[in-house]
């Protein structure tokens, strides 16, 4: 890790991110607060500067207030001549969009850089800091949002202006979109698909949030890249029986007996062993970093799943890893009846399915339907499944990524992943986007669990490492001419 951090000081001090860095600025008013943006053509101040001021908007979902995290990129796009416009898609909550213009505009060429501006809620008496102070400890920035994904929404939004402002000759379009309401149902994303399809139908490439640079034990092992994500199969399923007194038990027609009985049955299945072509790239990649799995096992994952029972044993024995190569099921939600001493009419589950990339989503119905074995158990869809689909790894963006892995990391290999959760690269693959997840920080599982969690932070070094990691993977794509994409 200390390998990925060498040399980067001396650059950030020289473009004036130092810790006394000062330049002229420019200042507008958001809402209450007076906030304060370089002016055009003057070096940036420490991106730490406007990540606090980012992190202070409370855009907590629900209800978001996405609108005045919009407000603010309007503003700072709009001080260094970018313009930018938002879109509102429901009261207080909004998109906002920005773009660079390569001059030279060919069909679906764009490089997008996306992101959404709201957090989950934090519950303060859980927080060391007030979770929207954006206060610094010692090596750490503190706040809602740190991880999950304000700072890279900020950091995008500032490589775009540092390509303005270095004077940066484009070969194709760069365009920002900072996202309302992707923790709640990404009606921000959906309402841009359904009333500006054209910007999408400019779009080659995309990044945004999904995997990292991973960390075990201080040392960097690989640049994670999301290729891919489960489709999210949420299910309901319903027991039906006869309601009455409870101290009269009703055995079999109790639709709680009923529902857990088939709950039972449905924890102990084992759905099919399946190997996509990214998973195994994946482990074929860190073959010799996982303890207890032999290398030359994990070189032919697909086989040594298939041939050998005790190596199939030990990767399953890990969930995470399970994960990446079956359909899971988590019982998540048990209502029962109003008070101890009734026996309901109806009982209710909800399952947590999420399934692997080409897998059909009634298919999997079925087979839960069998497993459940019950004609009294309905099963109904908690929401609407996207299909899932897989980006290449022989793209631009893609290769831009392993080049700044060698600039920055050398000799760490960027591997592509499978998310067994959702990021909004799941509604753009569809339509034809070449869309990817990472996020330039190096982090250890304990830092990753922060995103979501209490006392969510990120290290100071990773806000400006990633700054520069993220810059130089988009000024290459940004000025390499589009070109047939290499085979994955």
């Amino acid at each position: 890790m200390e390998r990925l951090y060498r040399g980067i000081n001396a650059r950030l001090c020289l473009r004036g991110f130092g810790p006394r860095a000062a330049a002229p600025v420019w200042c507008a008013v958001l809402t209450s607060a007076a906030l304060c943006f370089p002016s055009a053509g003057a070096a940036q101040p420490d991106p730490l500067t406007l990540l606090q001021a980012y992190l202070r908007i409370d855009t907590s979902n629900p209800p978001g207030n996405e609108t005045l995290a919009a407000r603010f990129f309007k503003q700072l796009f709009e001080a260094h001549g970018i313009p930018a416009q938002i879109y509102e898609v429901a009261p207080g909550r909004s998109n906002v969009v920005a773009r660079l213009t390569s001059g030279a505009r060919r069909p679906r060429s764009a490089l997008l850089l996306f992101n959404h501006m709201d957090v989950v809620t934090a519950d303060a008496s859980r927080w060391s800091v007030p979770p929207f102070s954006a206060e610094l400890r010692g090596d750490y920035l503190y706040g809602r949002g740190t991880l999950d994904m304000k700072t890279t929404g900020l950091l995008q939004a500032l490589a775009m202006i540092r390509l303005k402002e270095e004077g940066v000759a484009l070969a194709r379009d760069v365009i920002f979109l900072g996202g309302a309401d992707e923790e709640a149902g990404s009606i921000g994303m959906r309402w841009m698909i359904e009333h500006h399809p054209e910007l999408f139908a400019e779009v080659e490439l995309a990044l945004t949030e999904g995997d990292n640079i991973r960390v075990e034990g201080g040392r960097t092992q690989a640049w994670g890249v999301d290729v891919a994500e489960k489709i999210t199969a949420w299910m309901k399923l319903t027991a039906y029986g006869k309601a009455g007194h409870a101290s009269v038990p009703t055995g079999e027609d109790n639709p709680v007996v009923r529902l857990v009985r088939a709950l039972e049955r449905v924890s102990r299945h084992e759905t099919a062993i399946k190997v996509l072509p990214p998973v195994a790239a994946y482990y074929a990649a860190l073959s010799g970093r996982f303890e207890g799995l032999p290398a030359g096992k994990l070189n032919s994952l697909e086989a040594s799943m298939r041939d050998d029972a005790v190596f199939r044993a030990a990767f399953l024995a890990d969930p995470d890893r399970a994960s990446t190569v079956r359909n899971t099921i988590s019982i998540t939600v048990l209502q029962g009846g109003p008070q101890t001493n009734v026996i309901p009419s109806t009982a209710v589950a909800h399952l947590d399915c999420r399934l692997l990339p080409g897998e059909s989503i009634p298919g999997f119905t079925e087979e839960i339907r069998r497993v459940v074995a019950d004609p009294n158990i309905t099963i109904e869809p908690l929401l609407k499944a996207e299909e899932a689909s897989t980006s290449g790894t022989g793209t631009a963006l893609y290769r831009a990524i392993e080049a700044a892995a060698k600039q920055f990391d050398p000799g760490v290999p960027v591997v592509p992943t499978i998310l067994s959760s959702w990021t909004e690269s799941s509604l753009l693959r569809p339509l034809g986007v070449q869309s990817y997840g990472f996020e330039a920080y190096a982090l250890d599982d304990q830092e990753v669990s922060l995103s979501h969690s209490d006392d969510e932070r990120i290290s100071v070094q990773n806000v400006r490492t990633g700054y520069e990691i993220l810059y130089a993977i988009v000024r290459k794509v940004a000025t390499e001419a589009a070109a047939p994409p290499r085979s994955p």
